[in-house]
C-alpha cells in the first residue's frame, strides 16, 4: 500500500516543537527552520540539480507500459548538452504560502487530452518520487508503476495540488483479453521545495526538510462534488484563486463543503432542478428570472432572495 497516499502535511502552528526523554524528564526543543531561510537552500538545491542534469531520454510508446518514461542524467564534464535549465519543457509556477512566494518547477513533457483536476478533485497517476541532496543523485523513496486507487489533492503535499491541476488525464484504451491502458496522458516532473512538501516532518524514507522531485504520469481524474449539492467542487472555486476563501453565504462553511451555497434554507441540489427533476449542466444553470445565456448572471442557487427549484 502506498505510503504516500497516507501522508498529510500539516504545519505547526508553534515556533517549537518538544518532546520528552521517558528517562529524565528532560524536554529536548527542536527549532523550526525560519521558512524563508528554508526556501533560500531549497531553491539552490533544486536550481542546481537543473543546471547540472540534461533530459537523455522521453519514451514515446503509445500503449506501452514504459510510454512517456523519462530518464534525467548528469551532464558530464565538457559536455555539450542542453540542461533542463535551458529546455523549453521547464516550467514554474508561484505559490503563496507561509507570507511570501515559493517557486515550483516543472517539467512538462506531455500536457495531455482529457480532463484537468483542480486541487480538490482526485487522481489516478504512476509517479517515481526522490528527494535532492546537493552535489548528489537523488534517492528514490517510492515508485509506484501501476496505481490501483484515486489520491485526493486536497490531503497530499501542496506541491501536487498545485502541479496536477496544470496537467490533463488521458484516454482509456480497452484491449480485449490483456489489461486496460491509457493513451495521450500528461507526464511530467515536479520539483517540491520542502515547505510546499513535508518540510520538518521526516518519514521513515524521507528526510526532514527534503526537496523532493517526483516523476509522474496522469492517467485518469475523477472530479469530486465534496459537498453532494450537485457541482463539481472544481465549478465552485468562483474567483478562481482556490477553494478556501469562497464562502457565498458567509456562514464560515467554504461552497465546496457547503450543502447551501446561499443559506436561504434550500439546498442547492434541488435549486439546480429543472421541471423534470434532473440537475442542470454547471454552465446553464439559470437567474432567478430563468436566463442562462447572461455570463454575468448570478445563479440561483448563489441568489438568496431566490427560492425556486424544480424550474
Amino acid at each position: 500500500m502506498s505510503k504516500f497516499k497516507f501522508y498529510f502535511l500539516a504545519f505547526a502552528t508553534l515556533s517549537v516543537l518538544f518532546s520528552c526523554d521517558k528517562n529524565n524528564n528532560s524536554v529536548d526543543y527542536e527549532i523550526l527552520q525560519d521558512y524563508g531561510v528554508q526556501y533560500t537552500y531549497d531553491l539552490s538545491v533544486i536550481e542546481d540539480y537543473l543546471k547540472t542534469h540534461y533530459i537523455e531520454e522521453i519514451v514515446n510508446n503509445p500503449g506501452g507500459v514504459d510510454d512517456q518514461d523519462i530518464k534525467l542524467s548528469p551532464i558530464p564534464e565538457g559536455g555539450t548538452q542542453e540542461a533542463i535549465w535551458d529546455s523549453p519543457l521547464l516550467h514554474f509556477v508561484d505559490v503563496e504560502r507561509h507570507t511570501m512566494t515559493y517557486r515550483i518547477y516543472y517539467i512538462k513533457q506531455r500536457e495531455g487530452a482529457g480532463d484537468q483536476p483542480s486541487r480538490v478533485d482526485r487522481v489516478l497517476t504512476s509517479y517515481d518520487g526522490a528527494y535532492l541532496k546537493m552535489g548528489e543523485e537523488p534517492t528514490r523513496f517510492e515508485y509506484v508503476q501501476t496505481p490501483t486507487s484515486y489520491l485526493p489533492l486536497h490531503s497530499v503535499i501542496v506541491g501536487w495540488s498545485e502541479i496536477f491541476r496544470l496537467f490533463k488525464d488521458g484516454n482509456l484504451v480497452e484491449n480485449p483479453g490483456n489489461p486496460a491502458t491509457f493513451e495521450d496522458f500528461g507526464a511530467g516532473v515536479m520539483f517540491v521545495p520542502s515547505g510546499l512538501a513535508y518540510y520538518n516532518q521526516a518519514t521513515s524514507t524521507i528526510p526532514k526538510y527534503a526537496q523532493l522531485m517526483f516523476k509522474f504520469k496522469l492517467y485518469d481524474v475523477k472530479l469530486d462534488d465534496q459537498d453532494g449539492d450537485g457541482i463539481y467542487s472544481n465549478d465552485e472555486d468562483i474567483n478562481g484563486d482556490g477553494f478556501f476563501d469562497d464562502d457565498s453565504d458567509g456562514d464560515g462553511i467554504v461552497d465546496y463543503q457547503d450543502t447551501d451555497d446561499d443559506g436561504d434554507g434550500h439546498l442547492t441540489r434541488n435549486e439546480i432542478k429543472n421541471a423534470s427533476g434532473e440537475l442542470y449542466d454547471f454552465n446553464l444553470i439559470p437567474d432567478c428570472s430563468g436566463d442562462t445565456s447572461n455570463p454575468d448572471r448570478l445563479k440561483r442557487h448563489l441568489d438568496p432572495a431566490c427560492t425556486k427549484e424544480n424550474e
